[in-house]
């Protein structure tokens, strides 16, 4: 087989060093323009969260089949892949992409059983050779690996940024999310609103009913917060004692009434029975340049809401 170990040494080298799995493919296919000729080629993968499959990286396949080209669960190519074995299609009358061709090479894409993809080669003219069958199974092999690896990875850094209690998103992860809300807001001219709450005096409640009943607060109040959450809301534990919302296409008048309707709900909890929340809202305006901006002003608010016996929503107005 003419297959120089030397460039596939470097291959997997290069693979190593790199995180991202648009350059990792990309890498793969230029190795692969080298070992075979083809006619087109292309790599479906599976959409997260779904069971539809998509193009991924291809060569020599026009930009409307890309976009018009998906694939199901249902579909006979994919109960077809689930036996995890190469297809080599010599009728296209029986498996197609976008061109006719003389023999096709589709190899599912896959890790422990799980079927994440698969790609597919084909020629208008050559027949390959047994050669080009273990080439194109190492190649497949080599992609199945660097995919899970995707997948595993995106779980992992999930979870990092989710808050372990509440299922939230965290400070860190919570100000990079917003960051795109907020210029994505910015650019097409659209309201946006920031309220954080905080739990008042949570020094005294975690000394009154210790950290197992604090911890089943917290929970509790995150279950009110999902109660009532948008799917376009975004929403942050911050802090032990804190959490972050912000309302996409909303103005302040608007956000005050499930505002209201939170704070209620929370009151009612028999473990804030002697507590209070303390509210700060926050319109976006001119004077906001980045997330960080937004998060120190509606901590302010915040913190004159602490200071009003009265009141516990402030709405920031400087």
């Amino acid at each position: 087989m003419d297959f120089k170990l030397g460039k596939f040494e470097k291959l997997l080298n290069e693979l190593k060093e790199k995180k991202n799995l648009e350059e990792n493919l990309s890498k793969i296919i230029r190795s692969m323009e080298l070992e075979f000729d083809f006619q087109s080629l292309g790599i479906f993968l599976r959409v997260p969260k779904t069971d539809t499959f998509r193009l991924k990286i291809s060569r020599n396949i026009s930009h409307t089949y890309e976009k018009n080209t998906f694939f199901t669960q249902e579909d006979p190519l994919i109960i077809e892949l689930l036996k995890f074995k190469l297809l080599n299609v010599t009728s296209n009358k029986h498996y197609k992409f976008e061109h006719d061709f003389s023999q096709l090479l589709i190899m599912p894409l896959h890790n422990n059983k799980i079927l994440h993809g698969f790609i597919f080669i084909d020629s208008s003219e050559e027949i390959y050779k047994d050669e080009n069958f273990t080439k194109f199974s190492i190649f497949s092999t080599i992609i199945s690996l660097v995919v899970s690896f995707c997948i595993q990875r995106d779980k992992i850094q999930h979870l990092t940024d989710l808050d372990e209690l509440t299922g939230f998103y965290t400070y860190k992860a919570f100000s990079e999310r917003g960051e795109k809300i907020l210029s994505q807001m910015n650019r097409y001219k659209r309201e946006l609103v920031m309220v954080i709450f905080k739990i008042d005096n949570y020094e005294n409640i975690l000394r009154t009913i210790g950290k197992e009943n604090c911890e089943d607060l917290i929970k509790q109040i995150a279950e009110v917060l999902k109660s009532d959450q948008r799917e376009s809301d975004l929403i942050g534990k911050i802090f032990r004692d804190t959490f972050a919302i912000i309302f996409p296409e909303t103005n302040v008048k608007s956000c005050l009434i499930p505002i209201h309707r939170i704070d209620i709900d929370i009151a009612a909890l028999p473990l804030m029975e002697n507590y209070k929340i303390n509210w700060g809202v926050v319109q976006n305006s001119d004077s906001i340049q980045n997330i960080g901006d937004f998060i120190s002003k509606t901590q302010e608010a915040v913190f004159e809401s602490t200071r009003n016996v009265d009141e516990n929503i402030t709405i920031y107005r400087k």
